[in-house]
């Protein structure tokens, strides 16, 4: 349903925030991406631009599942699929930041021996509570809400 995604892009964006806080960055930051990992093959992402969700033309920004390596999925290993998927976001966007979430790969990845040059890599993060992440991207959308419905504390 529409009011559904809404509160996922919301949730999205408000736990972007809640990562950056969480693991203390100095520095603002404002291109994200996060890609989730459901199962073997079945990735999402979640894309901020200048510190506002992107979702493309058509609102399917993000949608991993359709990057041409996909058709091979069942050939890979998941680790080396989301790596992959991890990649390919980090070279077409260049964000300062990807957050990632594997529900089958717990294990941190590593990204040493990648083609990207140094200068060029993003900070990977793994994100090991994504269900704590997106409570707390709901709860600061509650109060959000809350202050702006009441125009403001009093």
């Amino acid at each position: 349903s529409l009011a559904l995604q809404n509160i996922n892009i919301a949730a999205f964006q408000h736990c972007s925030i809640s990562i950056l806080q969480h693991f203390n960055h100095e520095k603002e930051v404002e291109n994200i991406a996060i890609v989730y990992q459901a199962s073997d093959t079945i990735f999402g992402g979640g894309i901020m631009i200048h510190g506002k969700l992107y979702n493309g033309f058509s609102h399917a920004a993000g949608e991993l599942r359709y990057l041409p390596f996909m058709e091979h999925a069942q050939n890979m290993k998941s680790d080396e699929l989301l790596k992959k998927q991890i990649l390919s976001v980090a070279t077409v966007l260049n964000p300062e930041m990807i957050g990632y979430y594997s529900e089958i790969n717990k294990e941190e990845l590593h990204f040493e021996d990648i083609s990207i040059p140094y200068s060029y890599r993003p900070s990977f993060i793994q994100m090991k509570d994504f269900d704590g992440y997106i409570v707390n991207g709901l709860y600061s959308i509650a109060i959000y809400n809350l202050i702006e419905l009441t125009g403001g504390i009093k």
